[in-house]
Order: structure tokens, then C-alpha cells, then sequence
């Protein structure tokens, strides 16, 4: 990412600079959780915890569940296994295909209701409104400068709470700061969720890092007013157009834009850069 940062000219990680690196990452989560399976183990019963707090005492049965940028699948098989049957239909995705395809035979290929699948966070595949809730584990970190798009999306789909364990730049020490700003990590998450009109509902400095300079935080948001035109249909939809998909001849099809995605061993390929014009799919 450093050398991408280096040859492009905006100074941020591109998407495209972020996939190459998660890409050559495929699997060394799942080796590093194998190392120290104790220590990851509380803090996926912290993000459980977050997210029944993020629900509130009307907590919907079942509810539904995405992880944005799933890695390699460690947090995803996790939280489930510590929520049990309170998630009825679960999501989860990730820039990169190798990373999918690690976290498909962690989490159980076969697992009933879950999905997994390639997509960006700057365009999710899914309705507005169509996720219970929607959370990350350092997945928005190398996004520095981008974060109120970032937000946006996730507040989109989320129909009840976003949770966030994310980098916390404001509370950071010196040396860490200085690190965040080298690797262009995200900043000021809170204030930006204000601006786009979320309500904070926690926020809380974490305690016992896996990484001392990289402190973490948690944020579990919450839009402000009623949720209107709530979606129990969490079907895919176009990342480019937001219109309906179907699956079509092995692939993702959209008919009002002629564009389709394709499924490569069971993970459906559901990036922007994805689409292949088909104007007679």
C-alpha cells in the first residue's frame, strides 16, 4: 500500500492498492487467531456483546447480520458461534477473493444462511435498510479520507444499528498517531457519523489491544428518526445501479441494466469493476 500511496497521486490507499494487499493476506488471520486463539476469543465476545447492545432490549428474533470486510473469516465464525440462533440471515464480504474463499471453509461452506461474497464498501449489493445490523473489525481502517462515504454505506443498509471496532486516531498516543498517518488509517469516525446525521450511541476506547500502536475503539450508531422503507428481502442487488439481481446461466443479472456478475466457485463477484456489459444475457 505504501508503494501504491507512493506512485498514485492522491496520497490515499486506492481500493485497488487495499485488495492487492488483503490479497497476499489470505489465510495469515486465520493463522495468526490459531497463535493466539484466547486473546481474539475476548474480543469476539465483545463484538457480540456490542451488537445485542446496539439492538437494544427489542431485540428482533432472529435478526440479520453482515460483516463488512470479512477477511478470512475468523471474527465472522466467531460472533455466530457466540450468537447462536439470535442471527437468522448472515452476510459477509470482502474486497478479496482469495480472503472469501478462506473465510467460506472457516465459517462452514455449507452453513445455513450465511453469504458470502466479493464487494467494495463504497457500493454494497444490498437494499437500503435490509440488514438488522451491520458491523466491521478493522475493516474501514485503510480508508483514511474516505471515511463519510465509508459511513454512509454502512448507515444505507443498516436497518437498526452499525457497529464499528475500528482505529481510534483521536485517543492514540504520539507514536501511534504518527503510525496511522503513515499507513492512511481512518480518522475522526464519530464526527463524521454526526455529520451525516447518526445518532452515537456508544463509544468507548478498548482496552487491551491486540496491537498497542494501533488502539481501537468501539462505535455503535444508530440512525436518527423512523426507519422507513424497511426490506426483509436481502437479496443482492447491482452495486453500480442498485437495481434488483438474478441469478442467470451461473451468474448475478441485472435486466434493467444489462449488466452481469459473475459467481467464481460459489462466490459471487459482486464489485463494481465486476459488471460485464450483456446486452443479451
Amino acid at each position: 500500500m505504501r508503494l501504491a500511496r507512493r506512485r498514485g497521486r492522491s496520497g490515499r490507499n486506492s481500493s485497488q492498492a487495499i485488495l492487492l494487499a488483503y490479497d497476499l493476506q489470505a489465510g495469515s488471520y486465520l493463522r495468526a487467531y490459531r497463535r493466539n486463539r484466547e486473546q481474539y476469543e475476548k474480543i469476539y465476545r465483545k463484538i457480540a456483546t456490542y451488537i445485542l447492545q446496539g439492538l437494544g432490549a427489542r431485540l428482533p428474533q432472529p435478526f440479520s447480520l453482515l460483516e463488512v470486510g470479512v477477511g478470512d473469516g475468523t471474527t465472522l465464525r466467531g460472533v455466530l458461534s457466540l450468537l447462536g440462533k439470535k442471527v437468522g440471515k448472515c452476510l459477509g464480504f470482502d474486497l478479496s477473493w482469495s480472503r472469501v474463499s478462506v473465510a467460506r471453509k472457516w465459517v462452514g461452506a455449507r452453513r445455513a444462511g450465511v453469504d458470502l461474497f466479493v464487494g467494495t464498501l463504497f457500493r454494497i449489493p444490498l437494499r437500503n435498510n435490509s440488514i438488522d445490523v451491520v458491523y466491521s473489525h478493522h475493516s474501514l481502517e485503510p480508508n483514511g479520507g474516505r471515511e463519510r462515504e465509508a459511513l454512509r454505506e454502512c448507515l444505507r443498509v443498516a436497518r437498526r444499528c452499525v457497529v464499528l471496532i475500528e482505529p481510534c486516531y483521536e485517543k492514540a498516543g504520539p507514536a501511534a498517531q504518527r503510525r496511522m498517518k503513515y499507513h492512511g488509517y481512518v480518522k475522526n469516525l464519530a464526527g463524521h457519523a454526526r455529520k451525516l446525521g447518526a445518532r452515537v450511541l456508544h463509544q468507548q476506547l478498548l482496552p487491551e489491544p491486540l496491537n498497542p500502536m494501533n488502539p481501537s475503539s468501539v462505535l455503535i450508531l444508530a440512525k436518527k428518526g423512523p426507519r422507513r422503507n424497511r426490506h426483509r428481502n436481502q437479496n443482492f442487488i447491482c452495486p453500480v445501479t442498485y437495481t434488483p439481481l438474478h441469478k442467470k446461466h451461473g451468474s448475478y443479472f441485472s435486466r434493467q441494466a444489462k449488466l452481469a456478475y459473475p459467481i467464481l466457485r460459489n462466490i459471487p463477484m459482486l464489485r463494481p469493476e465486476n459488471a460485464l456489459f450483456a446486452e443479451h444475457f
